[in-house]
């Protein structure tokens, strides 16, 4: 699909769009603008696991299973297999209270021969919590 921005009758922009083709690797993305992430045990970072083409295209029409494991300083909310919907599935991981690096890995449930390849390692780090310590009451 070809859509064009017109200005009296003279092209000024342009978009093409096609549809993804077969599905060939998972892409692992952080799903927010996050400030730099501190050790403050709390703090959750969203992750999705993408279905991709070979050129980079989202497969929106995609019923797979997707099971994430983390390591490191954060821990998955929830680590049961997600459900690919409409391209994507999502985690939530909480960051612990330790410094140092998340690493997130995502592979399909259902691998065989034709199966999209495994995402790269999604590397989070993760800096000291440098929020105030107030003195024991008393």
């Amino acid at each position: 699909m070809v859509a064009e921005g017109l200005i009296d009758g003279k092209v000024v922009c342009r978009d093409v769009v096609r549809p993804a083709r077969r599905p060939s690797r998972l892409r692992l993305r952080v799903d927010a603008s996050l400030p730099d992430l501190r050790a403050d045990g709390s703090s959750l970072v969203p992750v999705v696991a993408e279905v991709t083409d070979d050129a980079g295209s989202v497969k929106r029409l995609s019923n797979e299973w997707v099971q994430f494991s983390v390591e490191g300083a954060g821990v998955a909310v929830d680590g049961a297999p997600r459900q690919v919907e409409w391209g994507s599935a999502p985690l939530l991981i909480r960051v612990g209270d330790v410094p140092g690096e998340i690493r997130v890995r995502a592979r399909l449930l259902h691998e065989g021969s034709q199966a999209p390849q495994e995402a790269p390692v999604l590397v989070i780090p993760v800096g000291e919590d440098d929020a105030l310590s107030l003195p024991p009451a008393g």
